[in-house]
């Protein structure tokens, strides 16, 4: 199997909760080019990526202003602009 330009070899095992998610333990970009057809395997997973489009964390939502943002570094920024700190 070739991943981002490297090959890989040797057994690849099942990696998360859910039978068919070896994919879950990697990073966003390349679990798009290990399994084009991903689906998350677990009900909240599924949830972040309607949400959000993609599959990465952290994610925050701001239930009292609607804003949503994926970046630590801009959620850290947006919390202390909005709520102090």
């Amino acid at each position: 199997m070739t991943v981002a330009g490297e090959t890989v070899t040797g057994a690849i095992g099942i990696v998360g909760k859910a039978p068919g998610s070896m994919v879950e333990w990697l990073p966003p970009g390349l679990r798009v080019q290990v399994k084009k057809d991903y689906v998350p395997a677990t009900d909240n997973r599924r949830s972040l990526q309607e949400r959000g489009g993609r599959m990465q964390v952290p994610y925050l939502v701001d239930p009292n202003t609607g804003t949503a943002m994926y970046e630590s570094a801009e959620i850290q920024r947006y919390l202390a602009a909005t709520y102090g700190g």
